[in-house]
This record gives structure tokens, sequence and C-alpha cells, in this order.
């Protein structure tokens, strides 16, 4: 007889080797199960990212994890990034574990998508980009368990 968690909130680390640095990012099981709600992930590594889809009884999350380099070994810093990516849209300053962030919203339909644009110390060479489209307004607690959780190697150490 098979069990009926099976598939459930699988612990999977994903290595990717980003723009600006080389992550590793297991799957935010430790979040869900804390809410006491058990989930199924789908995930992947895309392009210089990875991709997450959380569902559950009333979840449908898509999550997409990356970097942003810096361009010419450092030559722009986090503020100038930000305005680079965000040019010309109204966007949000946040803190997320003590970390400077930014972010900008937008709706699609019933979604609201949230890109979050993160200065994480370890990454010395870019940006921390977070993506998040969902129903439900989880997105800053989400964040912070995935920048919590992310373990980064720079170009240096690759």
């Amino acid at each position: 007889m098979s069990n009926p968690n099976d598939g459930y909130a699988k612990r999977k680390e994903m290595s990717v080797q980003g723009l600006a640095c080389t992550f590793t990012l297991p799957n935010v099981d430790a979040y869900y199960l804390v809410n006491d709600e058990p989930v199924l992930y789908k995930s992947k590594v895309v392009a210089s990212g990875v991709m997450y889809r959380i569902l559950g009884e009333n979840k449908d999350i898509v999550v997409f994890v990356d970097t942003i380099p810096y361009i010419e070994h450092n030559a722009m810093s986090y503020d100038e990034v930000v305005r680079v990516e965000f040019e010309n849209l109204d966007y949000k300053d946040l803190e997320i574990l003590a970390y400077k962030t930014c972010i900008y919203e937008e709706e699609d339909g019933n979604y609201i998508k949230r890109t979050y644009l993160v200065d994480y110390p370890d990454i010395s060479s870019g940006v921390l980009r977070i993506e998040i489209l969902s129903k439900s307004n989880e997105f800053d607690s989400l964040v912070r368990a995935i920048v919590k959780e992310i373990q980064v190697k720079t170009i240096e150490e690759w």
C-alpha cells in the first residue's frame, strides 16, 4: 500500500550556476511544514535559475530564483541594478532578513506577480532575483524562507 504523503515536501537541493554566482537552494518545504500544510513540489533548473511550482489544497504558486550579474566586474551598485531592472516602474523598498530589497508588483488576472531584487551580501558579483506568481498573499514570508535557505558560491569559488 502506498503512503498518501509520498511526493509531499521531499527535500531536494538543486545547485544552479547562475549568472552572478552558483547557488544551492533546497525546496522550501520547511516553510510549509511549519504551517502544517502538505504541498507537492515540482522543481527544475531553468536557464540560469531554479523554478518551483508549489501545489496544495489551496495553493498554486510559481517561484523563480536566479541572479542578475553586475556589469564589468562590479561596476554597477545594487541601486543601479534596481534602476535598470525596474526602469520607469513604481517599486517599493523593503528589508528582508536585514537585506536591502526592492519589490515590483503587477497583476495578471487572478494572479499577482512580485519581483524581488535582494542585495544578498554573499553574492559579491550580483543581485538575487526572486519572482513569485500566486493568488495568495504569502510573498514576503516565502521570500524570507528562500533567502534563509540559499547557499552561495561566488565566481571565485567555482
